[in-house]
């Protein structure tokens, strides 16, 4: 993976974000190149999405990280984000990370707004 300084921020590129800096579609940490999860060419943002399921003394954790396009990302927001909130706090652990999990996803939602649909 390599590194780009772009607006006082670093951002983990992974291929598609590595061709798409070096053909100068890069701008702004928003990267224009196949989305990871939906395949099509839109404009991109790296996210990650958190889920939750806490059980008393058990949890499952998911997480949804990649270069997403505004679409693939807001479906996942609502998914992931609604299951952590109904089903997230059932647990002595899960409390706590539900209470960053929750924040996390929508930090990431709203910085994808400004995407281009």
């Amino acid at each position: 993976m390599s590194r780009s300084r772009n607006a006082d921020t670093f951002i983990e590129l992974p291929l598609a974000g590595r061709v798409a800096l070096e053909e100068g579609r890069f701008m702004n940490d928003i990267v224009r190149a196949p989305c990871q999860l939906c395949g099509e060419e839109r404009a991109l943002k790296q996210v990650t999405l958190m889920q939750n399921v806490g059980l008393l003394v058990v949890r499952f954790p998911k997480a949804l990280s990649g270069l997403l396009c505004k679409q693939c990302i807001t479906s996942h927001f609502w998914r992931y984000t609604l299951i952590t909130l109904c089903f997230g706090w059932w647990g002595v652990i899960s409390f706590f990370y539900t209470l960053v999990a929750l924040p996390t996803n929508i930090v990431h939602f709203i910085g994808s707004r400004r995407l281009p649909s």
